[in-house]
């Protein structure tokens, strides 16, 4: 910077000297230049975010704020001038008296920032909501507060949308959850929270997630996870969870996969209470058991016993007229027959309505007779093997639940797996048992199809007599 006059001249006035100095400014001028570079980008990020920016200097009650913050609040510069709190004055009074009580709590050290939400009435009579952050900016020489400095945000569409999702998620007993596959991170909305009855303080960290999985669904879940994480596979399934109280809850869920350049990244995804519909389902295939095996005993035990005493009356009268009418027994024994086969295909369908009748032999015999049933009608060797230690300590209805699976998936090995053999093995002790159905066939395709009614029904069974079911 260089600063000079003139200090001589002649008679004439012309200049004869001049004195100066030449001063390096250069530090100033790139501090200067850094500073209006930083306001730049200071201004550029407040526009980008659509923040106002406040100013208050706290010994002097003035408070300097820039358009955006004037347009949010929805006054003037000139007001501001005039009446520095025309933001506290357009808060309602239970936010106005929280707001008061934060700024006193940064101004006597007791917070370390300025961080509210309120509701604002603006002039024009709209409702909005804003979010204010602020600091201690510059303080006194004895370390009093001299100067907060802060944003103000217009957030009510974000709150909105908000407050539409919980909304949303409490109506239709859903929560969403995501899981960042790179960090690690796992986020839950409040309806997760409110379906397992957990606190939201409560961190979903994928361990803890893990350990809130019933033990019937553990090694499902681990799979169907497994699949995601490495191989981007998104998946849809009923599990079960303990919530927080202890209580077994039914959950559906799904989920999407976002990759980046073909790697999984993030997993988004959705959880529904369905326990409401798993114990319907349960009731309705109780009631339906218990129908069906309500019709068969009256098959069998009152059409089938009525018939048999026709069959025998029929008889009785076919031998008194054996000698003197020929012809008319002939007839008898003709209507005799058409009765026998009317008891065996009522007994057959007593049997396919109620299957397991512990007055029959229970499950075991109800087993024998069903793989003989499809060896002779498939013509696939089907082997059965009992390694029952005890009897079997179940009623005729889960009994019932339990040939209804063995049934379903001796049709789906004979009709799809194109086997030469057939193993079905039951193994029991006083606690548990063991049902399985083994076949020597191809297996099923890769990837296995979606589960039609078959294959769901023969999973509500076991849920329905405390088990689980495993292809």
């Amino acid at each position: 910077m260089d600063r000079g006059r003139v200090s001589g001249r002649d008679d004439a006035g012309r200049a004869l000297r001049v004195h100066g100095v030449a001063i390096d400014v250069d530090d100033r001028k790139r501090t200067e230049q850094a500073l209006a570079d930083q306001r730049l980008q200071l201004r550029l990020a407040l526009d980008a975010a659509r923040l106002g920016l406040w100013d208050w200097h706290v010994q002097a009650h003035r408070l300097f704020v820039d358009e955006r913050y004037c347009e949010i609040v929805g006054t003037t510069p000139e007001e501001i001038r005039s009446h520095p709190l025309t933001l506290s004055r357009r808060l309602r009074q239970e936010d106005r008296q929280r707001l008061n009580g934060r700024v006193q709590e940064v101004l006597g050290g007791e917070a370390e920032e300025l961080e509210f939400d309120a509701s604002l009435l603006r002039p024009d009579g709209s409702i909005r909501i804003v979010s204010i952050r602020g600091a201690v900016s510059e303080r006194e020489g004895d370390g009093r507060p001299a100067r907060m400095t802060g944003t103000i945000a217009d957030v009510t569409d974000r709150e909105r949308i908000r407050e539409l999702s919980r909304s949303s998620e409490a109506i239709a007993r859903i929560g969403s959850y995501s899981h960042d596959l790179v960090t690690g991170r796992v986020t839950w909305s409040e309806g997760c929270h409110r379906i397992l009855q957990l606190p939201p303080s409560f961190d979903p960290e994928p361990a803890s997630v893990v350990r809130l999985i019933a033990p019937g669904s553990a090694d499902r879940a681990k799979e169907l996870f497994r699949a995601a994480r490495e191989d981007g596979v998104p998946y849809d399934a009923e599990l079960e969870f303990v919530d927080g109280t202890g209580a077994r809850v039914w959950l559906r869920a799904c989920c999407s996969i976002e990759s980046f350049e073909g790697r999984p990244v993030r997993i988004h995804g959705i959880v529904q209470d369905i326990s409401a519909r798993k114990q319907l389902e349960r009731e309705l295939l109780e009631v339906a058991n218990r129908e069906q095996q309500r019709l068969g005993s009256e098959l069998h035990d009152g059409l089938g016993q009525e018939l048999t005493g026709v069959s025998l009356m029929l008889e009785a009268m076919a031998q008194q007229l054996g000698e003197t009418r020929p012809a008319l027994k002939t007839q008898f024994d003709r209507l005799r027959g058409l009765v026998s086969s009317s008891i065996q295909e009522t007994r057959a369908l007593a049997h396919g309505l109620a299957p397991v009748s512990l007055r029959r032999g229970g499950l075991e015999a109800a087993l024998r007779l069903l793989t003989e049933q499809v060896e002779m009608s498939s013509k696939v060797r089907i082997a059965l093997e009992l390694h029952v230690a005890s009897p079997l300590s179940l009623d005729e209805v889960a009994g019932n639940h339990v040939y209804r699976i063995a049934q379903e998936a001796l049709a789906n090995a004979v009709r799809h797996g194109r086997p030469a053999r057939v193993t079905v093995t039951l193994r029991s002790t006083v606690a548990e048992f063991e049902h399985a159905v083994e076949d020597d066939g191809p297996g099923l395709p890769e990837p296995p199809p979606n589960p039609g009614f078959g294959m769901r029904s023969m999973r509500y069974r076991a849920e329905a007599v405390g088990g689980t079911l495993s292809i």
